[in-house]
């Protein structure tokens, strides 16, 4: 049961941080894309 809720947390965080990013594009992983509007 517990696991079950963690998984349903961090997938539920990790798309929340995976917009965050896309957004700012600040971070590395995001490097691709965003580095074209930044230059």
């Amino acid at each position: 049961m517990f696991c079950l809720f963690l998984t349903f947390a961090l997938t539920f965080y990790w798309i929340f941080i995976d917009d965050t990013l896309r957004l700012s594009g600040r971070f590395p992983l995001y490097v691709k894309e965003p580095a074209k509007e930044l230059q």
